[in-house]
């Protein structure tokens, strides 16, 4: 009964203090979170997005790597069978500097490991690319095909899932 004693003043007087206490610690809750937002944020767009550009970048290596393969079987054109693998080299130097980027960048124990997942897969693909083109120079185009559609494209797929994976642990 003792708010009941109060004069009007007092009461309103307590009223407007009892809001503005709690309007203040609504504020400061407010300014924590939008903290807590600021980090994320700063993660996302100084961490995880370079690495998913990264390995998006990757990818598109790889598959550029693809395409020349199968171009290299399609032409006669001696010229083009040397741009393509001109193609190849490029992407693969390309390649392994996006990989040492990762290699850099990446911090947390998943993500390392699917990495060196990557890398595992990525030296197979590679000497399988060099098996194939070696089979295209000694002009055993049958043999090429039949390597190309049996070892090479599972290798290729294992290649591009792991890739696809290390963009999933980054979102």
């Amino acid at each position: 009964m003792w708010l009941a004693n109060l004069r009007i003043g007092n009461r309103l007087a307590l009223g407007f203090g009892i809001i503005c206490a709690l309007l203040m610690l609504i504020v400061g809750l407010a300014i924590t979170m939008l903290g807590r937002i600021d980090q994320g944020t700063q993660e996302i767009a100084h961490n995880r997005m370079p690495r998913i550009e990264t390995s998006n970048k990757l990818l598109h290596e790889i598959n550029k790597v693809a395409i020349a393969v199968r171009n290299i079987m399609l032409t006669d054109d001696a010229a083009d069978k040397q741009a393509q693998r001109e193609m190849i080299a490029s992407s693969h130097r390309a390649a392994k500097e996006l990989l040492d980027n990762l290699d850099r960048t990446l911090q947390s124990a998943k993500g390392r490991q699917i990495l060196e997942e990557v890398k595992r897969y990525n030296d197979v693909y590679l000497q399988g690319i060099d098996q194939l083109v070696r089979m295209i120079d000694s002009g055993d185009k049958a043999g090429a095909e039949t390597y190309l559609a049996k070892q090479l494209r599972p290798q290729l797929a294992a290649l591009q899932g792991a890739v696809n994976e290390q963009i999933g642990v980054q979102t």
